[in-house]
């Protein structure tokens, strides 16, 4: 079946428009959830004997571009390379470490994004089955706003890694009832 009849027929999900278009996206399987705090495991780059944490509140997950910076008496903070925080470091350019996640990880991560999504019978469950359909697993789903028209969601998905995460926004982005999506890292 070629794209204009998967689209057309209005019986195929946006999970599988967009496996027709990107044939090469895999679907993952279930992993371990990731809880520890001491990520020296996950994360190459880091210096010997130093406590290691996220930044307070972030949602880093593989792949994402992360700096590390030292604070004496309290170890090694992760930071994602974007972060606001980091400009209060910028005048201790010693403290930075270069960091990048090691290629195997045998556990998940907690992604969060931001949907808004039309306010229509069906369209939570679409949703969840078009994550669902990507491998991953929603842990947490808040309804921020709601109104006559939309739903702002913001929803927590235990992925692999950051192209895990990419692939179920790019699928969301392409559904009917989403109006927009956005990943957060707070």
């Amino acid at each position: 079946m070629d794209l204009y009849q998967l689209v057309g027929s209005g019986k195929s999900s946006g999970s599988e428009v967009y496996d027709h278009v990107y044939p090469k996206t895999k679907r993952k399987t279930k992993r371990k959830r990731y809880y520890s705090k001491n990520i020296s495991l996950q994360i190459s780059g880091l210096l010997p004997d130093m406590d290691v944490s996220f930044q307070k509140n972030s949602l880093l997950v593989p792949g994402d571009n992360i700096i590390g910076i030292t604070v004496p008496g309290k170890g090694i903070t992760i930071y994602h390379a974007k972060d606001e925080e980091l400009h209060k470091h910028e005048n201790s350019p010693e403290r930075w470490l270069r960091l990048q996640w090691k290629k195997e990880i045998d556990v998940t991560f907690t992604a969060r994004i931001m949907l808004s999504i039309i306010n229509e019978v069906g369209s939570l469950g679409i949703i969840s089955a078009a994550i669902a359909d990507y491998g991953g697993n929603i842990t947490n789903l808040n309804l921020a706003e709601k109104d006559t028209d939309f739903y702002n969601l913001r929803i927590d998905i235990d992925v692999d890694d950051k192209g895990h995460i990419d692939n179920i926004v790019k699928s969301l982005k392409g559904l009917p009832e989403v109006n927009s999506v956005e990943r957060l890292i707070h």
